[in-house]
């Protein structure tokens, strides 16, 4: 008698983040950056201020975990896109969407206002700025004629939507709008699978590898900031020390005064130096490499 062959289950994450096919996230791209130019020109034309719109981080996940982690409050509005009618959800945390609309009328902020409900006529003008940027989508699309798109209802709950099932995969990209002296973000969601379908009927030519592509990929890469970490020492206390500490105690840490202090990226010691100061600002001075990543020390 035969046993039957036990299969390995591999543990799917839903939380972890995914992206487009290769070939669809070059046509994403191209549409998005066409986006934020025609976008910046068409508020410009309706609020005579000039409105920098960056395109943010973008990733597939399940429409459960990117609806938990949804701006509240928010105002979000539902339109769909192409002869297929995909939904849609354009999201705005309430205060962006406030200083939007101020921007409309004219008023000048160096920081986004305080949260509040939208007057009727607060809540007109928001309508305007979401035609307004599925407008701009619309007109971006880098075809001969504009993408189909339909407007349908407000949203002013949408973490609590169901427009889509909770394990439908969506995808997510972010907006950065400049509000005075910061950037505040809107979130444009998608199903992932249609969005794939929709960006199939582009006839543009696909790019084909070169060096040159290579090259200009290799920029992209190089443009991505990374966040690191200077450790200045470890050490461990009970809990109870830990729940009695104050101002004025002493923490000693196993790092040593003679030794040069690591430089840390993504959770791994990458060099050694020692802080210093730059002008008014604090900084580190690189003078060794870890010897996990070359080997030897520099």
């Amino acid at each position: 008698m035969t046993m039957p062959t036990t299969s390995t289950v591999e543990k799917f994450d839903f939380s972890k983040p995914s992206r487009l096919s290769p070939g669809n996230a070059d046509q994403w791209q191209h549409w998005l950056d066409l986006f934020a130019t025609e976008f910046r020109e068409k508020w410009y034309q309706l609020a005579s201020v000039e409105t920098e719109l960056q395109i943010g981080d973008q990733a597939a996940l399940v429409f459960e975990v990117v609806r938990q982690r949804l701006p509240r409050p928010a105002i979000a509005w539902c339109f769909s896109i192409g002869t297929d009618k995909v939904p849609t959800l354009l999201v705005f945390d309430r205060p962006l969407a406030l200083g939007l609309v101020m921007q409309l009328l004219g008023e000048q902020q160096q920081e986004l206002p305080d949260d509040r409900p939208l007057s009727a006529i607060e809540h007109s003008l928001c309508e305007m700025m979401f035609r307004r940027i599925v407008d701009s989508l619309s007109e971006s699309w880098p075809q001969k004629e504009p993408l189909e798109f339909e407007m349908q209802e407000v949203d002013l709950f949408p973490h609590r939507s169901r427009i889509w099932e909770p394990r439908k995969t969506v995808y997510t990209c972010n907006f950065g709008f400049n509000i005075g002296d910061g950037t505040s973000i809107c979130q444009w969601i998608l199903p992932q699978e249609e969005l794939e379908g929709v960006l199939e009927q582009l006839d543009v030519p696909r790019v084909e590898f070169s060096e040159a592509g290579r090259q200009r990929m290799e920029q992209r890469v190089f443009d991505v900031p990374v966040e690191v970490t200077v450790e200045l020492g470890r050490t461990q206390v009970p809990v109870s020390r830990l729940a009695t500490l104050a101002a004025g105690d002493v923490l000693l840490f196993e790092q040593r005064i003679n030794e040069p202090l690591p430089l840390v990226v993504a959770g791994q010691k990458k060099f050694y130096g020692w802080l210093g100061r730059a002008g008014n600002r604090q900084a580190f001075k690189v003078t060794e490499v870890c010897q996990s990543d070359r080997g030897v020390r520099e």
